[in-house]
């Protein structure tokens, strides 16, 4: 991992870690906030993989897939910036997709990991249950609106800190022979 990867995985661990923090001290705004945050991140990464398709990708193998991840991360990008003044449970109910899927994801990632032999994986794997135990209490407990976007700030601030852990955690590089 280079200087700027680990950069970058730390300091958006500490915008995470700031969300979770503005979500704990205003429940009723906080989470606006860290939809419009997450639907900026979603807007810059779509308009990043259009750049990576139009400068690089088009003249490699499979390349139009980072077209086509652009204009998607662009679409809930502005999906998600756009929600922000509808009523709330529609808005916890969005976020609770994100982290149902972001939960599946890592906890797939992390068994593919363990298939490969990697000795990390149950970092990931520990954070994908994580995110869909926090799914699951927040389903149960949709009827109290402050305790479900606690529920989600304490999700953040765990994944924040699990995501500055992996940003400075040593990494080992593979040599071939």
């Amino acid at each position: 991992m280079t200087f700027f990867q680990r950069f970058r995985i730390i300091l958006y661990g500490l915008v995470q870690l700031a969300m979770g923090i503005i979500m704990f001290a205003i429940p009723e705004d906080g989470t606006r906030l860290a939809l419009l945050m997450v639907g900026l991140y979603l807007i810059l990464t779509g308009y990043k993989n259009i750049w990576y398709y139009l400068v690089m990708a088009r003249f490699m193998v499979d390349g139009r897939m980072a077209l086509i991840q652009g204009v998607i991360m662009i679409d809930f990008g502005y999906l998600a910036s756009s929600i922000t003044d509808v009523p709330r449970i529609y808005i916890l109910l969005y976020l609770m997709i994100m982290h149902a899927f972001a939960g599946l994801v890592e906890i797939l990632r992390a068994l593919e990991e363990k298939r490969f032999g990697e000795k990390h994986w149950k970092l990931k794997f520990s954070h994908g249950i994580a995110n869909l135990v926090i799914v699951i209490l927040c389903v149960v407990f949709i009827q109290n609106n402050t305790f479900v976007v606690m529920i989600f700030a304490a999700g953040l601030v765990y994944s924040a800190i699990l995501r500055v852990i992996s940003g400075l955690r040593k990494s080992s590089f593979g040599y071939i022979h």
